[in-house]
């Protein structure tokens, strides 16, 4: 079985046959019970992969924030299915989706500070992005706007995490881990618009396809990464 876990190539095929039966169920059994399973699979798939292939080199807090980050994800994630029009659920969802960024930041921060003028585009783009986002939902997002801010503020603070990594790690795994993370942020951004938009209508499976081809990535991205240069404060 670890063999198996060892190549990519057959890893990949069967994660993203997991991932097609997933959005099957979704979109043709109307059942949290099926969709459960399929999400199960999905995550652990992820999980036992990461696990097999992690490097020892890596500090253990590290480590061990990627399985405890995905673990969180999952949980959250059958919150989602269930929350329909539950506001607990919906709650619930979000603490543990934020608690999984949380902890795939911590795999993610350096010891060192932010250059502001590094990031200034970054924030400025994706403030008027976020802007964007708010202004489509605003008419329809009731009393969860603070929430729902607050959630994307959180994301865009994981992206930048994955941003700042250019110069210390190697292209590979910069470029996997911020693609996967970007993709976490225009998944959710549909799901919002779909929720409480009146503009735009997002249906069909590119939703959830998005959101998993970005675990997908991210975890990818984490076990590529070679450091190219130690940490200096002074550098940055």
């Amino acid at each position: 079985m670890s063999i198996f876990f060892k190549n990519i190539y057959l890893f990949s095929i069967v994660f993203f046959i997991a991932v097609i039966l997933d959005n099957l169920v979704k979109q043709n059994l109307d059942t949290s019970f099926h969709r459960h399973i399929t999400k199960s699979i999905v995550t652990g798939l992820l999980l036992v992969y990461y696990l097999v292939n992690k490097n020892d080199k890596v500090p253990k807090f590290k480590s061990n924030a990627v399985v405890i980050g995905l673990i969180l994800f999952s949980i959250g994630g059958i919150f989602g299915v269930l929350m329909n029009n539950s506001y607990t659920f919906f709650l619930l969802s979000f603490v543990f989706f934020v608690a999984g960024k949380f902890f795939y930041a911590v795999r993610l921060v350096k010891n060192h500070d932010f250059n502001f003028k590094r990031i200034l585009f970054f924030l400025l783009f994706f403030s008027l992005y976020m802007f964007v986002l708010v202004n489509e939902i605003y008419e329809n997002i009731g009393n969860l706007l603070v929430i729902i801010v607050i959630y994307f503020f959180i994301s865009i603070v994981l992206l930048a995490f994955a941003f700042v990594r250019k110069e210390f790690v190697c292209y590979k795994s910069y470029v996997l881990v911020f693609l996967g993370l970007l993709l976490f942020v225009i998944s959710e951004s549909m799901l919002v618009v779909k929720l409480y938009g009146s503009t735009f209508a997002f249906e069909g499976p590119m939703l959830l396809i998005l959101y998993e081809l970005g675990q997908y990535l991210f975890i990818l991205g984490v076990l590529e990464e070679v450091l190219l240069k130690s940490v200096d404060i002074e550098q940055i």
